[in-house]
């Protein structure tokens, strides 16, 4: 709905939103369904400030070097150091006319241009980063037994991250078959705008848009 009306959210809205519809939490299951936490372990506040530290850096994913290479919004979409799952999927959206994206969003609420956008993500990035790292710090002990497998659950939450940068590049959503190309050079042509599509019910007319 949000896409289809083109609306443009506050910064907060869209972060509100994203965090919930960009589908990290509901993975998080699987890699402790093997392990036995207690409910005072897994539902402990520090445990759930790490989980939602991971939703935002998958969200904003690995952009902590970002502003090592010079960012440009001319001939080319990037360069990319790392990347975030807005930023891969950005191409794509401005293509469509989609502002359904965090540099959108930063453009307008901040009054700034793409450059200025990717500026302000990463540093926000970064400040997420650093607190996951502190929060790593006051996680509490709960035993030899417990802490073994709390800690493989932190390995989980932790290699997430990483895990979804492989996965922008080499899965083909965003890049198509050019993702380990452009993970080597950092650079991402744009594809051009795409004229809007009458809404219809016949396949025949239906646009699908290619990324290779």
């Amino acid at each position: 709905q949000n896409r289809d009306s083109a609306i443009v959210h506050t910064m907060e809205s869209y972060l509100n939103v994203r965090r919930l519809d960009v589908g990290v939490r509901q993975t998080f299951m699987p890699g402790e369904l093997h392990l036995s936490l207690p409910d005072e372990v897994y539902y402990h506040p520090v445990i759930k400030e790490l989980e939602d530290l991971v939703v935002d850096l998958v969200m904003l994913d690995n952009v902590s070097r970002l502003e090592l290479f010079p960012l440009t919004s001319s001939a080319v979409f990037g360069p990319l150091s790392t990347i975030l799952q807005d930023i891969a999927s950005y191409n794509r959206e401005q293509a469509r006319g989609d502002v359904h994206n965090i540099l959108f969003v930063a453009m307008d609420q901040h009054n700034t241009d793409f450059d200025g956008a990717m500026a302000w993500v990463v540093d926000f990035h970064k400040k997420i980063e650093t607190r996951f790292h502190d929060t790593l710090t006051r996680v509490p002990s709960f035993g030899p037994q417990v802490d073994a497998q709390l800690q493989e659950y932190i390995d989980l939450l932790s290699n997430w991250p990483r895990g979804n940068y492989c996965w922008n590049f080499e899965g083909g959503r965003y890049f198509g078959s050019k993702g380990l190309e452009y993970q080597r050079t950092r650079l991402v042509p744009l594809l051009p705008k795409r004229i809007p599509q009458i809404p219809t019910t016949d396949y025949k007319l239906v646009q699908v848009q290619l990324i290779d």
